[in-house]
């Protein structure tokens, strides 16, 4: 598998991705076959031509045990790489930096880790921006630079001669 350099995670991270106006229904988990967990997945264009996936995985139990997941897709060599992945609330610890903590986080794609062989996102910071799954979801799409395409009705400032 390929490294990913800081800029290009950067540059991936920013790129505007596009979800459609229905993606709401589209994010609804589904039970897994251990009936513990519920996961859905779902594929986006970014506006550069990269593809992601996000992936959405929540305990039915335990509701502070979730996962929410920016993964983009290399389709030149059918890599996964997950630049961000949005958590709940359980202890994490940094291996590199040696700190801990206990709190929702998030996890962040790192050139440095990835060179010392650790995952990809393996390095976390806590957030503050949410404390359950469904703040979780909101901060991810705020965060992440996704926009809700128009629909194709949807008149805009350029029809009438403007912008």
């Amino acid at each position: 598998m390929t490294i990913l350099t800081d800029d290009e995670i950067t540059k991936l991270i920013a790129e505007e991705k596009v979800l459609p106006t229905d993606y709401p229904r589209k994010f609804k988990t589904k039970a897994k076959s251990d009936n513990k967990y519920e996961e859905q997945e779902f594929t986006v264009l970014g506006k550069g031509g990269h593809t992601f996936t996000i992936i959405f995985r929540k305990n039915k139990i335990d509701f502070l045990d979730f996962s929410i997941i920016l993964r983009y897709m290399d389709g030149p060599t059918g890599s996964g790489y997950n630049l961000v992945r949005y958590n709940g609330k359980h202890i994490h610890t940094n291996r590199m930096e040696g700190d801990s903590f206990h709190d929702f986080h998030k996890h962040l794609a790192t050139q440095k880790y990835q060179e010392a062989g650790q995952r990809i996102e393996s390095y976390a910071q806590v957030m503050t921006t949410y404390k359950s799954y469904d703040e979780a979801i909101k901060a991810f799409i705020r965060d992440l630079n996704f926009s809700v395409e128009l629909p194709e009705s949807t008149s805009t400032l350029k029809d009438y001669g403007g912008g």
